[in-house]
């Protein structure tokens, strides 16, 4: 039922100039997606709406793979046990399942770990806090639920460093 209401209201945003978008970014950014793919690769077949929005899925799925392998190697420092994780996360979050079809529920758990890697850090210079804003923003964007995973997120930057001296000697 998802796939027809996103499918419906992706074509209702190309003839009306006004539409009610079920998510704040999925059908327009479907549509700026396939008319890229069909400017970009129409003469190799790539016409085909359900295709390219498989594709664009497809793609997130391996962006969120790949963020979660770079987060689980920072984190163990071990290739093994980083590609052995995400291998086993995006297997439990239904990865594959959600990038083969047209559905909003790859996006935002693939930016997940997007915005945990962002705010993987030491220290946050005015210009770091700027990106994981951007980085944080484009993750409501991906769906408004991301809001709480922002506050989940950014709540451990307000403690102090008291709490956290037990793992740094």
């Amino acid at each position: 039922h998802d796939v027809v209401v996103y499918t419906m209201n992706t074509f209702a945003g190309y003839k009306e100039p006004v539409f009610n978008p079920h998510h704040i970014h999925f059908e327009t950014s479907a549509r700026y997606f396939h008319e890229w793919m069909k400017h970009t690769w129409g003469d190799q077949g790539f016409t085909d709406f359900m295709l390219n929005m498989r594709i664009r899925s497809i793609l997130f799925a391996a962006l969120g793979f790949a963020a979660l392998l770079l987060v689980l190697w920072k984190l163990t420092h071990s290739l093994f046990w980083g590609t052995s994780g995400a291998v086993l996360a995006t297997m439990t979050h239904g990865y594959m399942s959600y990038a083969s079809r047209f559905d909003t529920a790859i996006f935002p758990a693939a930016w997940f770990v997007v915005m945990l890697g962002a705010t993987m850090q030491k220290r946050f210079t005015p210009l770091r806090s700027i990106i994981v804003g951007i980085v944080f923003t484009i993750g409501i964007l991906l769906h408004q639920y991301m809001g709480l995973a922002c506050i989940t997120l950014a709540l451990p930057l307000l403690l102090p460093d008291r709490f956290f001296r037990a793992h740094n000697p």
